[in-house]
This record gives C-alpha cells, structure tokens and sequence, in this order.
C-alpha cells in the first residue's frame, strides 16, 4: 500500500541520512526567488565553512560550488 501511495507524489523530502534512497543525495532543481548568480555565491560561501561532511553537504557542494573566491565576510 505504502508504494501505490508513494506512486502520487510529487515531492519526496528525506532526512539528511537519505535512508529512503541508495544512500546517496542529489540536488536536481532549485526554485529561486532572488538572483540566481548572487544566491549561488552566498550558498557557495556557507558551503565552505561548514566543516560537517555528510551525504546533503556532498550534494549541496557538487550544486553549488562554483569555484569562485567570494569576497563574503563571516560577521557573527
């Protein structure tokens, strides 16, 4: 019963163990609501100072990483 039902969803959220999948997290799309350039940087930057490495960390940098040296400040 739990399969037919999942048939009709639309989204899936997972905890960051992916327990439902393979183990292994992607990002396929982003919905943005500001510049797509600027939000890319500021995720990119919180990214990097993260030291937590876990599967949604691993999927947000293979996303968002993009290479680039931002000039962010960590205020507090």
């Amino acid at each position: 019963m739990a399969l037919y039902t999942l048939a009709r969803v639309d989204v899936l959220c997972l905890d960051k163990t992916g327990t439902i999948t393979e183990g292994q997290m992607n990002v396929e799309n982003v919905l943005y609501y500001n510049d797509k350039a600027e939000t890319n940087d500021i995720i990119s930057y919180i990214i990097s100072l993260d030291k937590e490495q876990n599967s949604s960390m691993e999927a947000l940098t293979k996303y968002f990483t993009s290479g680039q040296q931002n000039t962010f400040e960590l205020v507090s």
